[in-house]
């Protein structure tokens, strides 16, 4: 994303249809977690692994 600032506004875009939506925190960042795995993307997946852990304390 950080070559292809259309990717990255796309992906800012999502990110704000997600948290306006009626999923918990936690449950946000469990379809991230999946989306990660589903588009085999480690460092997506280390990033929003972590991101879940600071949302369940």
């Amino acid at each position: 994303m950080a070559n292809s600032p259309v990717a990255y506004e796309a992906y800012l875009k999502l990110d704000e249809l997600i948290a306006g939506g009626r999923f918990s925190p936690v449950e946000q960042d469990i379809v991230r977690i999946t989306v990660s795995q589903y588009n085999q993307c480690d460092s997506c997946l280390a990033a929003h692994t972590g991101g879940l852990f600071s949302a369940c304390g």
